[in-house]
């Protein structure tokens, strides 16, 4: 035998202990196997896991185009959030315009989209059915896809770890079945039920990092920008995964001695690296580079480590069942504080089955599951607190979510546990048997029961509305509805005109327009007026500003009915003509007639804490002031030079206040004891929200103690009017 023969079978001998054996690769792809069995075997297999889709999720496949599967009530405000997604994305498209900025939420300043789960993938997906079915059967068969293709992955997944058919299709099973799917379906999460992209990432990389090939390096970039353009969040567990897949990689060369260096190192890294390469290149200027620059600016994103151990499971919540199982009725659970990181007694005994019985193939889905579990804990470890210092971990504040990296592992090593009980019963009846009776076991524990609807949100006013297309603003009242700006979300998907506020993600800066004086009296105007005013002008300019021409006044809120408020009682409040277009036992709608002027936004103020409760006079609204500091939120529309005029009268005594902006002393009035205008110097102010604080220098006076009646509260002035004066 020739040197360079011995070399060669020294070779194959390496790579038969450390590579994944080529059978394997075979069984999941099919090469050498007949394609027309292939094709049959994968077609029973997909219909199988649509036949699951179906029964996992009904009774959703025969309401299809009337109800969206989802918990109705408080249960369901992220559902509008995320059909408000589909819609935005379409639209964008319509427009050709960044989808990761919207002008339609709170308008007109707009919101940035980078740090939301826009989910444009789902969105991406949805244009073509959209076009074809419609909003309501769109979002539908997304759902309906996520199980079927979530399963589906998952059993290409096992298969390529060298697993039977019988032992992948339940490995899909508990994939796709989980309570981790069903918890994130009944609150509409649509980019959490999305499951599918993650495994297929796995898959693609690993056979990336086994034979890399360009189509391979694309596939694996393909695969990749479907999980990040899904949520960040799902961005973050590929990153996990993609850190310990490399880490793997080099110990199987690491375990080879280190020999055939370019076939186990080099080539997969100049793979890998070809293939971040590419990603990098589609993401980087819409959403990586944008990001970064906006962390930089701006804190909105970050969560702080409070809210992130909020967010977290407990370390018993993957042992306790939800609601559904059936041994809830036999047995005490308490229940978990966070219901979808349940993974199965039956899935987790088979999971550990398969990583004891198939040690070399099952060490890092174990390995993944337990890293993914530790940080689904949150701050409780330490180790949270050691990666809290990445960016991408600070703007994310549910660490409970990493259970499905938890489930991952745990589906794919319980694959392997079916597998290798099969085996030892391999050429016997109870093949069979052990097979089906692990089916009807498994997905006895998994089955969630029937899925709970939720109703679309119709009315025929926003029907009309779309119909117009004005590009004028729209906005519903009363505000304390239930869910209210998700719900206004929800309604602008038919609408389709802009409002002046949204529900995102993340607290984008925004104007505060709800405490503007102008908004408070257009929702309650058969109530007093408050100290703080806005003149004509500025309530004109406002509505020019917002170009709001259209009211619509709810006949409920959270605590219960309303009555709408009379076109009259709008006009006089708005100084506009404002006339009553439409009512029915839901909503009225006006319609807002304003002549042309300057739509430039004055600063304006809402009162906070610190002052007594609203007094109605002969003379008009006050409100006391104590001892200690009143409040006041200001907002300016951009960097500007103020005063703040305030008509007032001291107690008893001429007394001295201090005018804070953010803790800096900007003015001092001295108040006397009769009813006076006073104005303080000018001072500036940068664009944005502020806290206005006016600080008695002397202590308030009781009443009582002087012998001025019985009023036990101290007090140092009562004000009758507040208002800003400013110019850019």
């Amino acid at each position: 035998m020739t040197k360079d023969q011995q070399q060669t079978i020294a070779t194959s001998q390496t790579q038969s202990r450390v590579a994944v054996p080529q059978q394997q690769t075979d069984v999941a792809t099919g090469v050498g196997v007949p394609a027309r069995r292939v094709a049959a075997l994968h077609g029973a297999v997909l219909l199988f896991y649509t036949g699951l889709a179906l029964l996992l999720t009904w009774p959703l496949a025969i309401n299809l185009g009337i109800a969206y599967p989802a918990t109705p009530g408080e249960g369901a405000q992220d559902l509008w959030q995320n059909l408000w997604n589909l819609w935005w994305v379409s639209e964008s498209w319509q427009r050709r315009i960044n989808p990761f900025f919207t002008d339609v939420l709170f308008y007109p300043q707009g919101a940035s989209l980078l740090f939301h789960p826009l989910n444009l993938t789902s969105g991406v997906l949805g244009l073509p059915l959209r076009a074809l079915f419609g909003q309501i059967i769109t979002y539908n068969l997304l759902v309906l896809l996520s199980f079927l293709l979530s399963g589906y992955v998952l059993f290409l997944l096992a298969r390529q770890c060298g697993c039977s058919v019988v032992a992948a299709l339940l490995g899909g099973l508990i994939y796709t079945a989980s309570a981790f799917h069903f918890f994130h379906l009944r609150l509409g999460h649509l980019e959490q039920i999305s499951m599918q992209w993650l495994p297929l990432y796995a898959l693609a990389l690993d056979a990336l990092l086994r034979r890399p090939t360009v189509r391979r390096v694309l596939v694996t970039a393909m695969a990749l920008l479907l999980v990040i353009f899904t949520s960040l969040y799902m961005a973050l567990y590929a990153a996990l995964l993609t850190g310990l897949w490399v880490v793997w990689r080099l110990g199987v060369w690491l375990r080879a001695q280190r020999q055939d260096t370019a076939t186990l190192l080099i080539r997969p890294a100049v793979g890998f690296a070809a293939m971040c390469g590419v990603v990098l290149a589609v993401v980087g200027s819409v959403l990586l580079f944008p990001m970064l620059g906006e962390l930089q600016q701006t804190t909105y994103a970050v969560r702080t480590i409070e809210d992130a151990a909020r967010g977290s499971s407990a370390p018993a919540d993957a042992i306790l069942p939800p609601a559904s199982h059936p041994l809830r009725a036999w047995l005490a659970f308490p229940q978990p504080y966070s219901p979808g990181a349940f993974l199965g007694f039956v899935p987790l005994l088979l999971a550990l089955y398969g990583a004891f019985r198939q040690t070399q193939v099952g060490a890092r889905w174990l390995v993944l599951a337990v890293v993914a579990w530790l940080l689904s804990l949150g701050p409780a470890l330490p180790l949270y607190h050691a990666l809290y210092e990445f960016p991408l971990l600070q703007v994310a504040r549910y660490p409970d979510r990493f259970t499905i990296l938890v489930l991952l592992g745990v589906a794919v090593l319980a694959a392997l546990g079916i597998d290798a009980l099969l085996k030892r019963w391999s050429g016997t009846t109870l093949h069979g048997v052990l097979g089906g009776l692990l089916l009807v076991v498994t997905l006895g524990e998994l089955y969630p029961g029937l899925t709970p609807l939720t109703p679309p949100i119709d009315n025929p006013l926003y029907r009309t509305l779309a119909q117009e297309q004005t590009g004028s603003s729209v906005f519903e009242l009363p505000i304390n509805r239930a869910n209210n700006t998700s719900v206004d979300m929800g309604s602008q998907t038919i609408h389709g005109q802009p409002i002046l506020y949204g529900a995102l993600a993340r607290n984008v800066p925004r104007i505060p327009f709800e405490g503007m004086p102008l908004i408070r009296e257009l929702e309650f105007p058969d109530q007093p007026r408050d100290i703080v005013v806005q003149t004509a002008e500025e309530r004109a300019a406002t509505l020019r500003f917002f170009d709001l021409h259209h009211l619509i006044y709810h006949r409920m809120n959270e605590n219960g009915p309303v009555t709408p408020p009379t076109a009259a009682e709008l006009s006089r409040v708005a100084g506009v003509p404002i006339q009553e277009i439409y009512a029915d036992d839901a909503l009225v709608a006006y319609q807002i007639d304003f002549s042309n002027g300057p739509n430039t936004l004055s600063p304006f103020m809402a009162i906070g804490e610190g002052w007594y409760n609203l007094e109605t006079t002969d003379s008009g609204p006050q409100r006391w002031l104590g001892s200690g500091a009143g409040q006041l939120s200001l907002y300016a529309p951009a960097e500007m030079t103020v005063a703040l005029r305030l008509t007032a009268l001291a107690y008893q005594q001429e007394r001295t206040f201090d005018v804070y902006v953010d803790d800096q002393l900007v003015a001092q009035v001295q108040v006397p004891p009769w009813r006076e205008t006073l104005t303080t110097p000018p001072f500036a102010l940068s664009g944005g929200r502020h806290t206005l604080r006016l600080v008695p220098v002397e202590p308030g006076t009781v009443p009582r103690d002087v012998g001025d009646g019985n009023d036990e509260r101290p007090l140092s002035m009562v004000v009758f009017e507040l208002a800003l004066e400013g110019q850019p």
